[in-house]
């Protein structure tokens, strides 16, 4: 069903409430589908997909991948993630997915960073992970390979989140860091298995990574926040409040910003700072 690319949040929840659960979804005629007010093209690709596509196959590639596969009605799925607007109906992952997951900051921001970026980031990665909190991020160039790396070093947990399938990296120069994040934490995505990322795929990845975490830090975003941070959640809309990357005390280490990066406006709307934060 996942690879239905018609079936959004909203149809999959429709469906699901006629059938009853996505097997008799998969398994209904055309006539049945629409039935439930579901539109011609996506009954269509429902009945293209069961003719061309085997679930028992599907597995078992995700099998041969290491992919865990679990909808949004399995236990293991992210209880936070289920609080926004538009959870995928099945979520991906390579590695671990833990209760105290829940306990998550996203750390995200420019692909280019200061030394100063650069520093903040791992100085609060590392001191999230020693306050026993999972840094979350999209293992993206820059900032977000950044956040991950001192997590993994402090021994704590990190989640990778990728805008395409997990059967291929990328960046590609992030490889050996795809499994180090296995090892304590998880790689996720909604997509399956195959499918590569295009442009419309990492603003539609951030609502997860924003969807996993209590809060999300923005590192040197760009005006408007285009790039790795855009389609970060904003203060007052779900699923939680956007932090502003600004000083911080950590471990008695006092950064100054140098520039006004990360003071920007991003979006429409005025954002607090993380200021003289300390992590205890």
């Amino acid at each position: 069903m996942s690879r239905v690319r018609q079936l959004g949040t909203v149809r999959f929840r429709r469906l699901e409430s006629n059938f009853g659960d996505l097997e008799s979804v998969w398994n209904a005629s055309y006539n049945e589908l629409r039935a439930t007010g579901l539109e011609d093209r996506p009954a269509q690709e429902i009945v293209a997909a069961r003719n061309n596509l085997s679930p028992n196959d599907e597995m078992a590639a995700l099998e041969r991948a290491g992919v865990t596969a679990v909808t949004w009605n399995h236990p293991g799925y992210p209880a936070r993630l289920k609080e926004i607007a538009d959870p995928p109906a099945v979520l991906f992952y390579k590695g671990t997915l833990l209760p105290s997951d829940e306990r998550a900051v996203a750390i995200v921001g420019t692909r280019s960073p200061t030394v100063y970026g650069r520093e903040a980031t791992s100085a609060l990665s590392r001191g999230l992970a020693q306050a026993g909190l999972t840094v979350v991020s999209g293992l993206a160039l820059g900032i977000d390979g950044v956040a991950h790396r001192p997590a993994l070093e402090a021994g704590g947990r990190t989640v990778a989140v990728l805008a395409g399938g997990l059967d291929r990296v990328y960046p590609k120069d992030h490889t050996r860091l795809f499994e180090q994040i296995q090892e304590q934490g998880a790689v996720v995505s909604e997509q399956p298995i195959g499918v590569r990322p295009d442009s419309r795929s990492f603003p539609r990845r951030n609502r997860l990574i924003s969807g996993m975490s209590l809060g999300s830090v923005v590192v040197e975003a760009a005006e408007g926040m285009r790039g790795p941070s855009h389609g970060l959640s904003r203060p007052g809309a779900e699923p939680g409040s956007l932090l502003r990357t600004g000083e911080y005390l950590l471990s008695g280490q006092r950064f100054h910003q140098p520039d006004d990066k990360g003071r920007r406006k991003i979006g429409d709307g005025d954002h607090g700072y993380i200021g003289r934060a300390e992590h205890r």
